[in-house]
């Protein structure tokens, strides 16, 4: 015998077993009552209490603000003629970093879009673009097979590190921002002096 007690949405249910005959089948998953003849009065209460309507679990809703739940779009612009092929945020979030098909990098204000650094002097495509740690410099790898390191502060070119025979594909800053390192088509790992230009190591072997 199957007992349910249905309070709203809320559905509480038991069985009650009314003879000493064995449970079986998909009422085994079930627990029951005992409500023979002997064990009537004892399991009365529990009878009782399973009939009792549930209670309302206490929901707290919390709103999120507008600022909170949206992630904010910014549109750069429409400065590069062609594709975009690298892309960096600054440390602390505030500025974008971008270099393409049109040779140029270029910097911009997070918040507004607003264009503020234009470099120019690559003669191939910039697949590679890096913010250095204190934000005064940026580096770009291109498919002229240099990396250039540029000043945030005059938007001159400092520093064009030669050597590579292919495109440089990825370029990074070291820990200390007196290193950067690079990689090219041409099967090269490259270690460079920020300083001075000079290769200091090329890893080979891929």
């Amino acid at each position: 015998t199957r007992l349910v007690s249905d309070w709203s949405s809320d559905v509480c249910s038991s069985d009650l077993r009314l003879d000493d005959a064995t449970i079986k089948g998909s009422l085994t998953q079930f627990p029951f009552i005992n409500w023979r003849p002997e064990d009537g009065e004892q399991e009365y209460a529990t009878l009782l209490e399973t009939c009792r309507p549930l209670a309302k679990p206490m929901v707290i809703k919390v709103q999120a603000t507008r600022e909170q739940a949206l992630e904010r779009e910014v549109q750069l612009g429409n400065n590069h003629v062609f594709p975009i092929f690298a892309c960096a945020v600054s440390p602390d979030g505030c500025h974008a970093l971008t270099g393409g098909q049109d040779r140029s990098v270029r910097v911009y204000e997070t918040q507004t879009g607003r264009l503020l650094r234009l470099f120019t002097g690559h003669t191939g495509f910039i697949r590679e673009v890096a913010w250095s740690g204190d934000k005064q410099h940026v580096l770009s790898g291109s498919t002229d097979a240099t990396v250039r390191l540029w000043s945030t502060s005059t938007g001159l070119c400092e520093q064009v590190l030669k050597g590579h025979n292919g495109p440089v594909w990825g370029a990074a800053w070291g820990p200390d921002q007196r290193r950067v390192i690079s990689g090219s088509s041409d099967n090269t790992v490259r270690l460079w002096d920020v300083a001075t230009g000079r290769c200091l190591r090329i890893l080979d072997g891929h």
